[in-house]
């Protein structure tokens, strides 16, 4: 599964199931204590630094290790380790959710928290807290090294919402402190515009920001297939981008990525101030469905949405 799915739920519930089991931690009654939004908890969501929530001291006692992570603007990028074998957890892709569908597992936690568990059959495991302002927060474990163990997989994802959820109710999330030139006080809605979308592909649109600015989806609810998003991230290439972006478009240094169910493309920003740079801010794009090549209408929706955006002053060639 592909990050293309964290963004869907933006514009409708998708029902997942398999047979991961799962464990859940500090269930307890609120008593008087207020219901927990997730407002409450993160402050700034265009600001929120997500692998701050990945609480070391709950994992402690856990079968996880951290062993790197890489704090995006959409979402962290988390490598732990369990038995043996290292697996990705991504936290993050807040959304107003919708009222819950079918699901393995809906506990309610303390103050009006609750706890999902979405599991599918491509080898992902999908958990989420909604908090009591209805914004959804996914936790997602996925078998990006070939370790597609299952059991491990979901106790990853498992022990990393235990962790998350700890540092939603000790209110410990921390917040990042952008550069000037960041596209952190950017939204990702104004790249494109959803008549540009529907024009390229083919179909009537609704448009869906992401909570915090730094994602957009354009879509149809009653046919999730055909879609389109626009993310703000940060990606770590090392120093600097030789052969990262072999392609030229609009103007811009690029790189495409076709895809079982679509295709992405992706310009460098800027570098992330940094006593040694290896981070870099991004922009990019995804197409799904539609008529004709996914990656020509990632490349025309690209040749848009480029000239919109700041100059790049590097070589990403």
């Amino acid at each position: 599964m592909s990050f293309r799915l964290l963004g869907s739920l933006a514009l409708a519930v998708v029902l997942l199931t398999a047979g991961c089991t799962s464990s859940v931690r500090g269930t307890a009654d609120a008593g008087d204590v207020p219901a927990l939004t997730a407002q409450a908890a993160f402050g700034d969501f265009a600001t929120v630094d997500f692998c701050s929530l990945v609480n070391d001291h709950v994992l402690r006692d856990s079968p996880v290790t951290v062993r790197s992570s890489l704090s995006g603007l959409v979402r962290c990028y988390a490598e732990v380790e369990i038995a043996e074998a290292m697996v990705q957890v991504t936290v993050g892709d807040l959304y107003t959710t919708v009222p819950f569908g079918s699901t393995d597992e809906n506990r309610t936690l303390a103050r009006s928290v609750h706890r999902l568990h979405f599991d599918d059959d491509e080898g992902t495991c999908w958990r989420e807290l909604v908090f009591a302002d209805d914004v959804g927060l996914q936790i997602m474990a996925l078998p990006v090294y070939g370790h597609d163990d299952m059991d491990d997989l979901c106790r990853a994802a498992d022990s990393v919402t235990d962790a998350v959820a700890a540092s939603a109710f000790a209110g410990s999330a921390e917040s990042r402190t952008p550069a000037a030139d960041s596209l952190a006080g950017d939204d990702a809605c104004e790249v494109l515009d959803v008549a540009e979308v529907a024009d390229v592909l083919g179909r009537d649109l609704l448009t869906t920001p992401g909570l915090g600015g730094h994602a957009c989806y354009w879509g149809r609810p009653d046919d999730p297939a055909i879609r389109a998003d626009v993310e703000f991230d940060v990606m770590d290439f090392g120093a600097d981008l030789t052969g990262v972006y072999p392609d030229d478009v609009a103007g811009r240094p690029s790189r495409l990525w076709d895809y079982s169910d679509g295709c992405w493309i992706e310009t460098p920003h800027m570098a992330v101030p940094a006593e040694a740079t290896t981070e870099w801010e991004v922009v990019t794009i995804w197409a799904e469905g539609g008529d004709g090549d996914h990656c020509e209408t990632a490349m025309e929706l690209a040749e848009i949405a480029w000239p919109r955006l700041p100059e790049f002053e590097g070589d990403g060639g």
